[in-house]
């Protein structure tokens, strides 16, 4: 057997050798030792037909070594010989590109049990290793590298050599699809043996602290809870965190990478999910402190290159829109937030200290925040603080966190659930600070409130004031100003919003006066001053009689017509320029239904740097009034007065309160109107003349130039009547608004100054009194007007009319006389110019027929460059004829 076994072998040995010696290349061969076909003599003679000469086939080889290492497994001191002889097989195996007979071969490497020491056992794991690298079986490779490693510091082994145990322990991480950089981790998808893994690590760890390296130790741990928490059940996490702890309280964490004696770099691994941040947001400043900039107009310009109104090409670009860069400002000095939503996936309690952010670009100065976290909680609201020094471009792109006794920088780039690698912000220069107060209490905004643009403002607004006054009261809201900043405030300047109220705001609604608080600039920091809003509650006029007359002319006689009780004027006779309808009833208004009017208040201040390079704060304060009815007004009617200088306004107001109302006005006493009680009082007005537009000049406007004009009448009017009215029960007092009626072309020329000046002679003696003529039936009586135009432009177009009628006093007037009274002459005269200064008279002659009162209706008319109707003027006083017989 020993000679057969002996035989065998040299056959193997033999016929590898003569391969090996054939396959190998030829040097300093000379040319007298090459065979004619260009080979060596020696190979030459060993080849025949091309093939070598008494050569096993590649697969004769692997029979041969089969049967070779069966014989020598028979035998248990040829050990050594048939680990040899599979080394060999494998390797020629590999030359042929034929692994897994190899792998055969190396398998039964492994089975053959021999005596060896420590050195030779790792010798032979590491060459086991080596070739299971070659053919490819990385696991097997790793798990006898592995081997080697635990039999470095084997239970037996004197002289455990620790630090060659973590060297091959390290080689054996690419075999197991592990790798120590911890940006590859967590992963979306389990690639490896997870177990194994967990193994390894904990191997690593513990080898670690057999070295003496604690700081590597930490670095391992803190690596395997950071890549491999989700592979580790609730109990190993909360164990591993205690043990993690226990190793920082002697060496804590750094962020920084780790260089070992061998050369390697191991990277710093950053805590991403102690906690895990699900996202982060910078928020902007809040609505009063953002700074805001007048946008130029070449910005405006350069946003619209594009010719065209719409393209899409541009709004792709904008839905496209990078999110890393805020479309907002922070300041410069003053605290700014960032949002963060955190996840606490272990077991027990999280604190998490000396969190901040990471930043570059500008000097940030972050604030550290100390989070303590509700085991397996989240996500939770986290809010991280930070103040920029300077101004320019801010990035962020990380955050500091000190967990477990381990300092991490987390990067926005390592978190896959971050979309944005980094952030930016423009940080302008600072701005002043403004804390307002008002003197009124906040107003009280119900919850189910509709209005879209006062509930975006109750979102900006800083503090808001609310009223209830009744109309025409008003009331001071005293706002107060405290500059809260670091820097003086230089500038300030106040605008009103009435959009959001419905209905609009009446003008003059709210007034002010800002002359005082910019007088007291610059506001120093600290330093406070004050301004009033004066609030005037406005009323409406009833809808019903809010026109002041109807589109029929009124008489000859309702023109003269006086509000006094006289017997030349009974009250039954008037036909004003105004409304006559009966009264009617209506319903009123509660006193309870109020009015609200809303309205925001901007104040726009700046100062320092900031106000030089265009940019300024903005405080809105919400202004909220409920107005109470008081007085209603109804039917107002205008009557020409005695004097030619004045006219009468007459009007009913009605006390829709629940207290007793007191008027007041000039010339009169006072009087007292109860609860739900109507009363009509008379007011002497002082007539004025507002200047007509020319036509050419007139402005474009959707309101028609006789509205436009009874408006600005209205608005004079108001300003000229002076009703005031008090509550003796609460003490509240106000003023009655007219500047909502509507006047007419006859009201209006009532009310105005005429630019006519009259001077009528009756039988050659000037007429100035209200006496009336005594005249002899039959007898003629001649008439004698004379007009000049007082006024400092032409008047075109005009009319003298001397019209006689007769009034019954009993409501009825005769326009129609003409069997009473004859006229000699005649009674109009057209009048195609006057100019400025020039006169015009005009004379006729009446002869009455019968005993009677008569009159005389003298006017003028010209016509009107902003309304279809004329303009009437009339003489006062009207002139009275008494006819008598000759006695």
């Amino acid at each position: 057997s020993d000679s057969r076994l002996t035989s065998t072998g040299s056959a193997v040995w033999k016929a590898v050798s003569q391969f090996l010696d054939v396959s190998a290349p030829y040097t300093d061969e000379s040319p007298s030792t090459m065979s004619p076909n260009g080979l060596p003599m020696a190979t030459a003679e060993f080849l025949q037909d091309g093939k070598a000469k008494n050569c096993l086939s590649p697969d004769e080889i692997i029979e041969k070594y089969k049967e070779a290492l069966i014989q020598y497994s028979k035998y248990s001191y040829a050990g050594v010989v048939e680990m040899e002889a599979s080394v060999k097989a494998c390797r020629v195996m590999l030359m042929q590109g034929k692994n897994l007979q190899a792998s055969e071969f190396l398998q039964n490497m492994v089975y053959i049990n021999i005596q060896l020491t420590d050195e030779d056992k790792i010798q032979r794991y590491n060459t086991l290793s080596a070739l299971y690298e070659q053919i490819g079986f990385k696991r097997k490779a790793a798990f006898f590298k592995r081997v080697a490693a635990m039999q470095c510091v084997s239970p037996n082994n004197p002289n455990p050599a620790w630090n060659s145990c973590y060297v091959l322990l390290q080689e054996t991480l690419d075999g197991y699809s592990l790798s120590l950089d911890p940006r590859q981790f967590p992963r979306a998808y389990t690639y490896g043996w997870p177990a194994i893994q967990l193994r390894i690590l904990h191997e690593m760890v513990y080898t670690a602290r057999k070295m003496g390296n604690p700081a590597l130790a930490v670095r391992h741990m803190s690596f395997l809870l950071h890549a491999m928490s989700d592979h580790l059940s609730p109990f190993e996490r909360k164990e591993l965190s205690k043990v993690l702890e226990s190793y920082t309280a002697k060496v804590p964490g750094t962020p920084v990478p780790l260089a070992l004696e061998s050369g390697a770099i191991l990277p710093a691994v950053p805590m991403t999910n102690l906690p895990t941040v699900r996202s982060f947001k910078l928020l902007d400043l809040a609505p009063h402190l953002r700074p805001m900039k007048k946008p130029s107009s070449q910005t405006s310009s350069a946003t619209s290159n594009s010719p065209f109104i719409y393209s899409p090409i541009q709004s792709r670009q904008q839905e496209k829109k990078d999110q890393s860069k805020m479309d907002f400002l922070w300041v410069s000095g003053e605290v700014c937030e960032m949002a963060l939503q955190v996840i606490n996936p272990m077991p027990f309690e999280l604190k998490v200290q000396n969190m901040s952010v990471m930043s570059e670009g500008i000097d940030f100065e972050p604030l550290i925040s100390n989070l303590s976290l509700p085991a397996e909680s989240g996500p939770l609201g986290v809010t991280l603080l930070g103040t920029p020094q300077t101004t320019g471009q801010l990035k962020l792109f990380g955050y500091v966190t000190h967990v477990l006794g381990v300092k991490s920088h987390c990067k926005f780039k390592d978190l896959r659930q971050i979309a944005e690698t980094d952030y930016s912000v423009e940080v302008v220069p600072g701005l002043p600070k403004l804390q307002v107060t008002t003197s009124l209490p906040k107003a009280a905004f119900g919850t189910t409130n509709h209005n879209l643009g006062l509930n975006k403002a109750k979102e900006t607004a800083v503090t808001s004031a609310a009223a209830r006054l009744y109309a025409g009261e008003s009331q001071e809201c005293v706002l107060t100003l405290q500059n809260v900043g670091q820097i003086p405030v230089e500038s300030i300047d106040i605008s009103l919003d009435t959009s959001i109220s419905s209905p609009k705001v009446p003008s003059g609604f709210f007034t002010w006066n800002l002359e005082n608080t910019q007088a007291q600039l610059p506001l120093m920091p600290g330093a406070m001053a004050t301004f009033t809003v004066l609030i005037k509650a406005v009323g409406e006029i009833s809808a019903q009689d809010r026109k002041t007359t109807e589109n029929e002319e009124p008489s000859p006689s309702s023109r003269h017509s006086s509000p006094k009780k006289s017997p030349q004027t009974r009250p039954r006779s008037m036909r004003t320029a105004a409304m006559t309808v009966p009264p009617v009833e209506v319903q009123q208004p509660e006193e309870e239904k109020a009015q609200p009017v809303d309205a925001v208040l901007k104040l726009m201040y700046s100062g320092g740097e900031g106000l030089e390079e265009g940019y300024h704060r903005q405080a809105s304060v919400i202004l909220h009034v409920d107005v109470l009815h008081a007085l209603l007004v109804s039917k107002v009617n205008i009557l020409p007065a005695a004097s030619p200088r004045h006219c009468h306004l007459t009007l009913d107001l009605h006390n829709v309160t629940k207290h007793e109302v007191v008027i007041s006005y000039p010339d009169n006493d006072d009087l007292i109107i109860e609860s739900k009680q109507l009363k009509r009082i008379a007011v002497r007005v002082e007539r004025f003349s507002l200047p007509e537009p020319c036509t050419s000049e007139a402005p474009i406007s959707i309101i028609s130039p006789v509205d436009a004009r009874s408006q600005q009448y209205s608005q004079q009017l108001a300003t000229l009547v002076d009703i005031r009215w008090r509550m003796p029960s609460s003490g509240t007092c106000g003023v009655v608004n007219l500047e909502g009626i509507t006047l007419s072309p006859e009201a209006m020329d009532l009310i105005s100054i005429s630019p006519i000046q009259w001077a009528v002679r009756i039988d050659d003696k000037p007429f100035e009194t209200e006496e009336p003529v005594q005249c002899i039936m039959g007898r003629p009586m001649s008439v004698q007007v004379s007009i000049t135009n007082s006024s400092s432009e032409p008047v075109e177009g005009s009319t003298l009319v001397v019209h006689p009628y007769q009034d019954l006093w009993n409501g009825t007037v005769l326009n129609d006389i003409h069997g009473k009274v004859a006229c000699i002459g005649c009674q109009q005269k057209d009048i195609e110019k006057m100019n400025p200064g020039e006169t015009v008279q005009h004379t006729c002659t009446f002869v009455f027929f019968c005993c009677g009162d008569f009159s005389l209706d003298i006017r003028a008319t010209c016509t009107s460059r902003v309304r279809t109707q004329d303009h009437k003027w009339t003489f006062t006083p009207i002139v009275r004829i008494t006819v008598q017989e000759q006695k």
